[in-house]
């Protein structure tokens, strides 16, 4: 974990990016019984860039039973797999874009790892939730996949990037 100057900074930023999380994620996504496409991911991008994938899949879990608790997913009840899937998620979005040179080679791997979560653990716990064969879930759900990989490669891109237009402002927010 990185050593945090100014915890009471650290917890106002992840404060900010569980609320942009919950609003992407809620209120600005296409949401049906098994697929969620949206872009709750991205602020979790931005604070495992500046702060590591401990906080960010802090982050990521806090972000998901606020979010559940705050507005329901309408869809069942409270299933704690979803929030741990978030917290790998965070985790590895730490792991590859923290304090390294990113570059393309590390996007498509985390994209890649992403996707697996994803359509993997996230498929397995719909499959619980809902009764329903996991072979159909992880079927159903190739094509969020299949939308949200391209967007996520270019948006980690943008955001994460040594050389991206946004990295530098986002640096110097962290310290």
């Amino acid at each position: 974990m990185p050593q945090i100057q100014n915890k009471t900074k650290l917890l106002a930023h992840m404060a900010l990016f569980v609320a942009l999380e919950i609003i992407l994620s809620r209120f600005f996504s296409i949401n049906t019984e098994l697929v969620r496409i949206g872009f709750g991911w991205l602020p979790i991008v931005i604070i495992a860039t500046l702060y590591g994938p401990i906080i960010a899949g802090a982050t990521w879990a806090i972000a998901d039973v606020v979010g559940f608790f705050l507005f329901g997913a309408g869809l069942g009840p409270y299933f704690p797999g979803f929030t741990l899937t978030n917290f790998i998620g965070g985790v590895v979005l730490g792991l590859f874009l923290y304090q390294r040179p990113v570059t393309v080679v590390k996007i498509v791997l985390t994209v890649l790892l992403l996707s697996i979560l994803s359509l993997g653990l996230n498929s397995v716990w719909l499959s619980i939730l809902f009764g329903r064969g996991f072979w159909i879930v992880f079927i159903s759900r190739i094509l969020q996949t299949a939308i949200l990989a391209p967007l996520q490669l270019i948006l980690i891109w943008v955001v994460a990037a040594e050389k991206s237009p946004t990295s530098e402002t986002l640096r110097r927010l962290a310290v």
